[in-house]
């Protein structure tokens, strides 16, 4: 149901799957149907629902941190942003990114990146990292899930940095170094 993008009957599943893993006690199993529901949650633009179910679901897990646990704070960024929650987004920045590192899920959470810095005022920052995202989905053969709010996004950074089909600043797909990425997500380098 999610590969084919019936998402309604995908999160049903998904809760379902949830619910069985957790009578049987298996909670890596659990937790990975609870990022599925989450991020069917987010692609549904059920984000306040997704943001309260990530913060209970980290509540259970306290310091655990698992593959599962960061899709979750990744979706959980991402959906603070499009909320306009700037700095309750910036505040989960560094522990995502170090998870998002660990677990090599960048490209995952990539593009959030990009549009807090936007949502920040920073829209060189936010072409840098966008660029990065693409240049992450470039490298790793991986489709980018470009949707209404990522067209917006190019929009913004666009009219940010002078307007125009070519702005002042690059947004083709470029890797950074971590340690340039970091910079820019904590707001050390625009």
């Amino acid at each position: 149901a999610y590969d084919a993008q019936d998402l309604p009957a995908a999160l049903g599943a998904f809760e379902e799957e949830m619910l069985i893993a957790e009578g049987l006690q298996l909670r890596d199993a659990a937790g990975v149907a609870e990022a599925h529901t989450i991020a069917c949650l987010m692609h549904l633009g059920r984000r306040e629902e997704a943001v309260a179910a990530t913060r209970r679901a980290l509540q259970r897990t306290g310091d655990r941190h698992t593959l599962a646990t960061t899709f979750m704070r990744c979706n959980m960024l991402g959906a603070l942003v499009s909320l306009g929650r700037a700095e309750e987004a910036a505040a989960e920045v560094p522990l995502v990114w170090h998870l998002a590192r660990e677990f090599d899920t960048v490209v995952a959470v990539a593009e959030a990146f990009a549009r807090l810095a936007l949502l920040q005022g920073r829209p060189k920052a936010a072409a840098l990292l966008h660029g990065h995202w693409l240049g992450l989905c470039e490298q790793r053969n991986a489709v980018p899930e470009l949707d209404g709010e990522s067209a917006d996004t190019v929009a913004r950074i666009r009219a940010a940095l002078g307007g125009g089909p070519a702005p002042p600043f690059d947004l083709a797909p470029r890797v950074m170094a971590d340690e340039a990425v970091e910079r820019l997500l904590l707001g050390r380098d625009d």
